[in-house]
């Protein structure tokens, strides 16, 4: 049967390669010690990724890199695709990708190379999966949230291959939508660090103790397997690179035998007869935490998907006696390489050795000729065991022909050498058809679409502040404020089309040249429940949008939805939209924003690093100088998680154990959850090393706050006061950047 799904194990290790090729992995995906989101991973260094795509390719295997970090100005350079050129050229199969700028960089610098976006991107519809096929993304891993349904739809509508998660660790945000552990500290899980806070305890409302509200259980779809694969699934990804050899190889090898049952059992007419033996389901709950599950595929969230009590590993891997030792074994058998091989020895003339497999063939000659033996002749057994010395290659030679004369002699080193010449032209042979040639060319920076432009600062000239708002109290009090250039109403204030224009209308009247934006809800997923899609996505609310002065996504999807229903306004991208380097910045642009916000993990370096390129520089640029940064976007919803669903929004609180508070928000429009930073963000102590970045204005969050507090931030802002209204702040990574 065509086109069968592959199966893509993960390897922190070599030893964990070879134990998923052993196991009958497709494909392994494998980080570098360099630009990958699981930096505490073994990783691979660049001779050790050219020995891993020469070892899958020999058994006709693949190698997928993880280059799945966020990258600053400094790191997505020339240097970056120097350093990735020699992999490419001896044979990588795909890039897995987080950041647009290198989405777009390697498409440019390596066409042929197959680009595909982690799901670290959220990708959660079929339009975003089509803006990311123009930057040259074959792929898309999507959110890990998505029904099953939801995943049909990208993969039938969305112009690229789909990749899904089917066993391993969950995270409890959207990957790429949690700053969790970068506000903890420095460690951020867009760059490969995350410190893991979700797995840690918390007092949420109605708590005596403390329980791991934010720990998810582990995904398991072995039962599932029918069901993705004919949802058009075109990839089974397992996770798991910081994990065993001894976890890769049983779970690899569990949904190799699996997948190959279901393909077997559909040609034979009979599908229906596919079940999963109660031994195999408890070998694959090795290493796994106390509770697995389906995870989002066929449920949108729930208490049951959580580890509530108990957020740990089995004990011993959840295996005993006789078990705990093939799970062992398993993992150290090395896969081996079918290879013919017959050798010639005789008097006066020249050893030959020939080998071939999978097409590809070999030959060595000895150095001498073979002579009449002295004394201690060289027998058949003593060569054939010479010549089955295998080393460091996976070969099992099958002999077609072995010809020894008697009494002959060809000194053991000699044999030795020949062995030697002929191994390494196999796997030469072997590995030729997925080498690449580049040439220099293909080492020049690209020429940008953007080059020889000056900066066009219009919408920025009157210097004033742009201020997003979430209740009408915060809207009525911004509305007085003449340094006020832009306001951006959260889109779940505006409930029909009428309420739009109205807003619109008071917004515009207030002050000459004063901009109306709509943010556009942080999760859209437009193929779930009908009763979850957002108001301002009617016709009659998008149709009301051109009305606007822009809007403000903060994520493909909506930016994607609204294209594909004729918006055709100004799109300003937020800042968990990551423009973290100019290329990013350029590759929105070449998606159709006109701007974007700064992420908040930068470094005020990094941000003028980025500025300095100015590879899109006629876009608008924002710097979030005031709010409450979300924590997390979750699709979990802690209010139902600890009581019942009462789809009514508003705000909870949650602690951790040192005593913080943490806003949480129930978005019912779209059914997710926001959880706040405990304290809000606020710059107004570097307005000067603010001043050192003109062509970036400055942006207001107000998210809790009531209108008297509104009032008084603004005026710090605008300089009315110098009186900070808040005791506690952070300046977030402005100053010190993230790891």
């Amino acid at each position: 049967m065509d086109n069968k799904v592959e199966i893509l194990a993960p390897a922190g290790t070599f030893e964990s390669l070879k134990a998923a090729v052993s196991a009958g992995a497709d494909a392994v995906y494998a980080g570098a010690d360099r630009f990958s989101a699981r930096a505490y991973a073994g990783n691979f260094d660049r001779e050790e990724l050219l020995e891993a795509v020469d070892y899958v390719h020999m058994f006709g295997r693949k190698l997928h890199l993880t280059l799945n970090i966020l990258m600053k100005e400094s790191e997505i350079s020339d240097d970056l695709i120097e350093w990735l050129t020699p992999v490419y050229e001896r044979g990588l199969d795909a890039v897995i990708v987080q950041d647009l700028g290198l989405c777009s960089l390697l498409h440019e610098h390596f066409p042929d190379l197959a680009v595909h976006a982690s799901t670290q991107m959220s990708i959660t519809s079929p339009g975003a999966a089509k803006m990311l096929a123009s930057l040259g993304v074959s792929r898309v891993i999507p959110a890990r949230e998505l029904f099953l349904e939801e995943m049909r739809s990208i993969r039938q509508n969305g112009d690229t291959e789909v990749e899904c998660f089917v066993h391993g660790a969950m995270c409890y945000a959207y990957s790429g939508r949690c700053l969790f552990s970068s506000f903890l500290g420095e460690r951020s899980g867009n760059r490969g660090r995350c410190a893991q806070p979700c797995r840690l305890a918390y007092r949420a409302p109605g708590d005596k103790t403390e329980r791991y509200w934010l720990s998810m259980q582990d995904l398991s779809v072995i039962e599932s397997v029918p069901e993705l694969i004919e949802a058009g699934i075109s990839s089974f990804k397992i996770e798991g690179r910081m994990k065993s050899p001894e976890y890769v190889s049983a779970v690899t090898s569990v949904y190799r035998k699996y997948v190959d049952l279901y393909y077997s059992l559909k040609e034979e007419g009979r599908p229906e007869q596919y079940c999963v033996s109660e031994e195999d389901r408890r070998l694959i709950r090795a290493y796994s935490r106390e509770k697995t599950g389906p995870g989002y595929y066929h449920q949108r969230n729930g208490r049951s998907m959580i580890t509530v009590t108990n957020p740990s590993y089995r004990s011993g891997g959840g295996l005993g006696g006789s078990d705990s030792g093939s799970f062992a074994a398993a993992a150290i058998r090395e896969a081996r390489i079918p290879v013919r091989a017959s050798a010639v020895f005789r008097k006066g003339e020249k050893a030959l050795f020939r080998l071939s497999s999978s097409g590809a063939c070999a030959e060595a000659v000895s150095d001498m000729e073979i002579q009449e033996a002295q004394r201690a002749p060289m027998d058949a057994g003593k060569i054939r065991r010479q010549l089955e010395k295998t080393d460091r290659y996976p070969y099992d030679l099958i002999w077609d022909h072995l010809e020894v004369e008697p009494d002959i002699f060809i000194p053991v080193g000699a044999v030795n050498k020949m062995r030697r010449s002929a191994f390494s032209e196999l796997k030469e042979a072997l590995c030729m058809p997925y080498r690449r040639k580049t040439g220099s060319e293909r080492l020049r920076r690209p020429q940008n679409a953007f080059s020889g432009m000056t900066r066009d600062n219009d919408r920025m000239s009157n210097g004033g502040l742009h201020v997003l708002v979430s209740d009408m109290d915060q809207l009525e009090a911004v509305l007085d404020e003449s340094g006020v250039s832009r306001v951006i109403v959260e889109s779940s204030l505006l409930t029909g089309a009428g309420q739009i224009r109205e807003t619109g209308d008071r917004i515009h009247s207030c002050s000459c040249g004063r901009e109306f934006f709509v943010a556009l809800p942080h999760v859209y997923r437009p193929d779930s429940e009908s009763s979850l899609i957002p108001p301002v996505f009617s016709d009659e609310c998008i149709k009301a949008l051109g009305g606007c002065d822009g809007i403000l996504a903060r994520n493909l999807d909506t930016a994607a939805e609204l294209r594909s229903r004729g918006y055709c306004g100004y799109i300003s991208a937020d800042y968990m939209l990551y423009a973290f380097n100019s290329q990013g910045a350029a590759a929105l642009a070449r998606m159709g924003f006109g701007g974007y916000c700064y992420p908040v993990e930068l470094h005020r370096r990094d941000i003028a690093d980025t500025e300095k390129a100015a590879l899109s520089p006629e876009m608008d640029r924002e710097i979030l100088v005031y709010g409450f940064v979300p924590r997390m976007i979750s699709a979990q919803c802690l209010q139902k998680n600890t009581g019942k669903c009462t789809r009514i929004p508003g705000f909870l609180t949650m602690s951790d154990r040192r005593g913080e508070t943490f806003a949480v928000q129930n978005r019912c429009d779209s059914c997710y959850n926001i959880i706040y930073n405990s304290v809000p963000l606020s710059l107004h102590s570097r307005l000067d090393r603010l001043a050192e970045l003109p062509g970036c204005v400055h942006r207001l969050d107000f998210t809790v706050e009531s209108a008297s507090q509104v009032k008084d931030v603004l005026a710090l802002f605008t300089g009315e006061t110098d009186k900070v209204p808040f005791d506690r702040f952070t300046k977030g990574h402005f100053d010190k950047g993230v790891l």
